[in-house]
């Protein structure tokens, strides 16, 4: 399945995700985490790609910050402002 689609890219280099296995990772620390107060925070600037931002949202995931520009493509993906989480800059938020 890989080989087909490295065989259909046209520029190289590419990212491929698995939506699945992002789910099962996300699926795993929420496990992890239960019963305790927490936020599975996701850094943005791993991988800001909407689809996966979105998903992730989706699953109940918040976002790590560490920009302005970060904030808008989480607002962007619609996270929930109180479950972001600021790493840079303490008034940001």
């Amino acid at each position: 399945m890989v080989e087909d689609v490295m065989n259909n890219v046209k520029n190289s280099p590419f990212c491929l995700c698995s939506k699945p296995q992002i789910t099962r990772n996300f699926q795993a620390y929420r496990d992890a985490l239960e019963g305790l107060d927490s936020i599975i925070g996701y850094a943005i600037k791993a991988n800001n790609n909407l689809k996966i931002l979105e998903h992730l949202r989706k699953l109940g995931c918040g976002a790590v910050l560490v920009s302005g520009n970060e904030f808008r493509l989480a607002l962007h993906a619609r996270f929930d402002p109180t479950r972001c989480v600021n790493r840079l800059y303490p008034v940001f938020l």
